[in-house]
């Protein structure tokens, strides 16, 4: 396991390391996505980006006017 801790290379989903002392991946890029139903073709769904969360600093951004909430309505239900 020591070995894979310190491995360190560029795959599919960007870069890769490991957090020193922990199996956590290091700078990992997070984006968030929200469905906006089904395509024209009313077989794949269309997902859209609404936020990212930034892999240096942590920092969440959301565009929540692009977010299509459960009834297709685009104002945050009441909490």
């Amino acid at each position: 396991m020591k070995s894979l801790r310190k491995m360190d290379f560029n795959g599919a989903t960007g870069h890769v390391s490991l957090v020193p002392g922990t199996n956590d991946r290091a700078e990992m890029p997070v984006q968030i996505f929200n469905s906006h139903g089904y395509k024209s073709d009313g077989k794949i769904v269309k997902f859209v980006s609404v936020g990212n969360v930034d892999p240096l600093t942590g920092q969440l951004t959301v565009d929540e006017g692009a977010i299509v909430w459960p009834g297709n309505v685009t104002t945050a239900p009441n909490q």
